[in-house]
């Protein structure tokens, strides 16, 4: 038998009087809502995971082309891919430069509206001389910046692809083939303080001051022969020029050999 309900009325003097009757004024408890489910957060970090894997976030976003758009980057990594990091109308005429050996810093780009240019590390002596004979012609247009870098700078606003690209290749097939220049190769020493086989010492050169220091070679920093160095950066030791190279421009550094038979010594100094 179902129990009857029990009703408690408070009196004045704080005790309570138990009974059967419903009192008039009685009202019903609330019941208090159950908290919703929440999630921790490595769970909602998995969710949110796993959405972008099933393409719910990303499904209406649009794809970045990256292509063209970049400051500097390695040159080695922009020869493996001139499709990705030269603009169409200016590759022919890198590529060239490159198969001179001389190799570019930077180029334009779809950024650069109505300006075509390309920028050079330093030439050889030869290719110099070239160079002063190219200024004649293209006063404007031509000229070193950062010391002995070379800019090759027109406004092509009002030119199609085609004649950007032959404007640049009739200007850059003046230069001739040159050895790797010393951009593109070290010393021993030059090589293994990139190693960190270097110490830091007072620079007497300048007035002495707080933290005026330099970093030279220390033979003492190393454990290893300069070959196994050498092999572990998979560079080049060449013991006769005492120069250390990248495979890649070793590569070059001999074929330049092969066919003039000579080293670009002014590059030595």
């Amino acid at each position: 038998m179902e129990s009857q309900r029990k009703y408690y009325i408070r009196n004045a003097n704080g005790t309570f009087t138990v009974t059967d009757v419903r009192p008039k004024d009685y009202q019903e408890p609330q019941q208090v809502p159950e908290p919703p489910e929440t999630k921790s957060i490595d769970e909602d970090l998995e969710l949110r995971l796993k959405e972008l894997e099933d393409g719910v976030l990303g499904k209406n976003r649009q794809k970045v082309d990256t292509k063209y758009n970049y400051t500097h980057i390695d040159i080695e990594i922009v020869m493996s891919n001139p499709d990705e990091y030269i603009i169409p109308e200016l590759k022919e005429a890198c590529k060239k430069l490159w198969n001179k050996n001389i190799f570019t810093v930077m180029c334009s780009n779809r950024q650069d509206a109505g300006c075509s240019w390309i920028e050079t590390f330093p030439l050889s002596k030869e290719n110099n001389e070239v160079f002063k004979e190219l200024k004649k012609r293209y006063p404007k247009n031509i000229k070193k910046i950062r010391g002995d870098c070379v800019r090759i700078d027109f406004d092509t606003s009002k030119m199609g692809e085609d004649e950007i690209s032959k404007l640049f290749v009739g200007i850059v097939e003046q230069f001739k083939q040159q050895d790797i220049q010393k951009q593109f190769y070290d010393t021993p020493e030059e090589f293994l303080i990139g190693c960190g086989c270097f110490k830091k010492i007072i620079d007497k050169g300048e007035k002495l001051k707080k933290g005026n220091t330099k970093i030279v070679f220390d033979a003492t920093k190393m454990t290893k022969t300069l070959e196994e160095y050498a092999e572990e950066k998979n560079a080049v030791y060449d013991p006769k020029l005492k120069r250390i190279y990248s495979g890649e421009f070793y590569k070059r550094h001999l074929d330049y050999i092969s066919k003039y038979g000579e080293i670009d010594r002014e590059i030595e100094a």
